[in-house]
């Protein structure tokens, strides 16, 4: 989280422009920035002069039709967040809005909930003659609110016959991650203590529940299931849960209620199997003698590595491509019967084109080699006067008041001292993507995803290496065979009890079949991102660090177009780079270039990568787009779009974790560390160290002992 702004302002909306900037917000963010399928079926036509008129005046007329209640109190209040509007002397700006109602079925004492939304909003008027569309938003507005309307119909026998309800929350996504929508909650809770201390509930969304959850917000039951008929299932709907602040039936975790044979008790459980997790089970279980399971949402083991196998048994690698060589990592490959030797590939001819337009920028000189070499020394030189600080972990990290300069300047300020312009455009092709606004990005955040260790290799100071079958999946099948039953494919954890005594977690296949686990030790080993987290029941501490991850989203795929040209890379430029100006980059969602991947294929790999909000299909759209823009604008033979195919495509899902320059800082890292134990439960994966398989494992072996120390 950014740190909260100074000036900021809670207060009742007073103006029908007050409304209005309230509906420019959500626009903003629910519209173009999480594209919510249920507020653009509200708001048809949101992103046109004629319905976003439509939508101000529905919630204008709503903030007019505003009732009182039998004590005087407003039954819907309208809340705005301001911050000065620097544009104008002593004006203010509208940067986010609350909407609280106070709701009850006993008259007097709130507003009744909508059963009907028929009757609460005109259809027709927002949906002339499609009865369809009419019948979905109906059908969608009651799975939305139904335990709402139960919740407040329930209340009405009792002392207190009303709820306070969190029916609207948006901050304008230039303003997030700074307190705002916090304080625009602590206002609803605040006035539902004021009149009589009132239950607060909510519909959340996955972007606004963290917030809830740590403001006193409890998930009550799964996920809220919206029942439709069959013509709209496959419509896109986002995820809501129902929280409430008081009255959750959140049982403990009782044993007693599982089967014996779905009851596991080990030393340490394991969530998560990829690189850190695969090769942490390994070492707890053979070299320090522990029992383990593992439970992994995947039905294989290896989270990165992706491998496609042709017709002809031709293996391609799309996903991690090779391994540095680090620490023990060719033990590792050893202990396996693994062969590894140096990866090999032809050469490719690079060719440079606009993605965005299509055109190309055959004006790009890429640097001369003994130039980039020499830069790249550069930037070893004096990334290594801080190697120790991060890899393989931060143990070793600095308090914030005594952080190197130089990991805290703007990597393009920080490239510039260092003359490392030479070695830029291969800095980001390999995997600069990943930081989306890399010059502007902290150093240390660069050093996360290309440090010494990435350098030393590409200057020919260290080998890579990779399995000699060219199959990156040939390790993680052995290691499945050896964990054998020890691993739970395609389960996630559904609900976590945690303490210093150990931890309870319930293991949930995708056939719906439960596993209850019985652990002294919890080992993390998936992206701690706040969403991911949510089911382990994170205290404030362990809040206050995860929601201040920001993070990529990645995508890897492998293409086939008769116009992508063969033996050829294809790599996204921007044409100010043009000749020889290597500080110009694409901005993201970008796909950084088409790979031909050899082997008497037509097959090309992309990697697409975007911020938090990239979906699947907007990232395969994207490949699409550039495809097109590609081919009309020029850079690329013509073709029909239309024969583009996905060969394989894989979610990497959060990647690249980082906290802000502010938050670093502060302490985050000491904060981030200090978790490491906390209530049985330790960490390990790329959040707590880089992106690299190899140095993972080298982190894991520092991780290992303390985990299990006194077990």
């Amino acid at each position: 989280m950014s740190p909260q702004i100074l000036d900021l302002r809670i207060e009742l909306a007073d103006s029908a422009e007050d409304i209005e900037r309230g509906f420019h917000c959500a626009c903003e963010t629910f519209g173009r920035q999480t594209q919510d399928g249920i507020w653009i079926a509200m708001n048809p036509g949101w992103d046109t002069p004629e319905g976003y008129a439509r939508g101000v005046k529905n919630m204008v007329d709503r903030w007019r039709g505003v009732t009182m209640d039998r004590e005087g109190n407003l039954t819907t209040a309208f809340i705005k967040a301001t911050v000065p509007d620097h544009q104008s002397d002593g004006g203010r700006v509208i940067v986010g809005m609350a909407i609280w109602v106070q709701a009850s079925v006993v008259e007097g004492c709130g507003q009744p909930p909508v059963e009907d939304f028929s009757q609460a909003m005109d259809l027709d008027l927002l949906y002339p003659s499609d009865k369809a569309q009419q019948r979905y938003l109906c059908q969608l507005d009651y799975s939305l609110h139904k335990r709402r309307i139960e919740v407040v119909k329930e209340k009405a026998n009792t002392s207190s016959p009303a709820v306070m309800v969190l029916d609207f929350c948006v901050v304008d996504p230039a303003f997030q991650r700074k307190g705002i929508a916090s304080k625009l909650v602590q206002w609803g809770l605040e006035e539902a203590k004021r009149r009589g201390g009132l239950e607060a509930i909510t519909e959340a969304s996955a972007m606004g529940r963290h917030v809830y959850q740590r403001l006193g917000f409890q998930q009550e039951g799964p996920e809220i299931e919206y029942i439709v008929d069959d013509e709209f299932k496959q419509r896109e709907r986002p995820s809501n849960i129902f929280m409430r602040t008081a009255g959750v039936a959140f049982a403990a975790i009782n044993k007693c209620k599982f089967p014996a044979d779905h009851i596991i008790e080990r030393d340490v459980a394991i969530v998560g199997g990829g690189a850190s997790g695969a090769h942490a089970a390994v070492l707890l279980k053979e070299d320090f003698g522990k029992s383990i399971v593992v439970v992994e949402k995947q039905n294989r083991l290896g989270g990165h590595v992706a491998t496609y196998a042709d017709g002809s048994g031709k293996t391609f690698e799309y996903g991690v491509q090779s391994y540095l060589e680090y620490g023990d990592a060719l033990a590792f490959f050893e202990r396996f019967n693994v062969t590894t030797g140096v990866p090999t590939r032809g050469a490719l001819t690079s060719a440079y084109a606009d993605f965005s337009t299509g055109l190309n920028v055959s004006t790009f000189i890429n640097p001369a080699n003994d130039e980039r070499v020499a830069a790249l020394n550069r930037f070893l030189e004096a990334a290594e006067l801080y190697e120790d600080m991060i890899l393989p972990g931060y143990w070793n990290f600095p308090e914030p008041d005594a952080i190197p300069k130089d990991l805290l300047l703007p990597f393009g300020e920080f490239a510039k001292k260092y003359e490392l312009d030479a070695a830029m455009p291969q800095m980001f092709q390999v995997p600069g993507p990943g930081v989306v606004d890399w010059t502007d990005a902290p150093t240390l955040h660069v050093m996360q995803v290309f440090g010494a260790p990435m350098a030393r290799a590409l200057v020919g100071a260290a080998p890579t290496f990779g399995p000699l079958s060219r199959n990156n999946t040939e390790l993680y099948g052995k290691i499945g065979a050896s964990l054998g039953d020890d691993v739970l494919y395609s389960s996630t954890v559904a609900k976590a009890e945690r303490d210093d005594t150990g931890v309870k977690l319930v293991a949930k296949s995708k056939s719906g079949e439960e596993f209850l686990i019985i652990a002294k030790r919890l080992l993390i080993a998936f992206e701690p991102t706040i969403e991911a987290m949510e089911s382990f029941d994170l205290d404030k501490g362990e809040l206050g660090v995860f929601e201040k991850f920001d993070y990529s989203t990645v995508y890897a795929g492998i293409v086939s177009h008769p116009s992508l040209q063969i033996n050829v890379s294809l790599v996204n430029t921007v044409p100010e780079a043009a000749p020889d100006d290597y500080y110009h980059f694409p901005k993201a969602p970008i796909l950084a270039r088409f790979d031909y991947m050899g082997a008497e294929s037509d097959l090309f790999r992309v990697l697409i990568v975007g911020d938090k909000t990239l979906d699947e299909e907007g990232a395969r759209q994207l490949v699409r787009d550039s495809l097109a823009n590609l081919i009309e604008g020029g850079a690329l033979p013509d073709g029909d779009v239309d024969d583009l195919e996905f060969v394989a495509f894989v979610d990497h899902g959060a990647m690249h974790l980082r906290a802000s320059l502010d938050d670093l800082k502060e302490g985050f890292i000491q904060e981030q560390y200090a978790l490491q134990g906390h209530r049985s439960t330790w960490y390990t994966g790329a959040a707590w160290s880089v992106q690299f398989t190899t140095i993972l494992w080298a982190f894991n072996d520092i991780l290992l002992p303390k985990v299990v120390e006194e077990l």
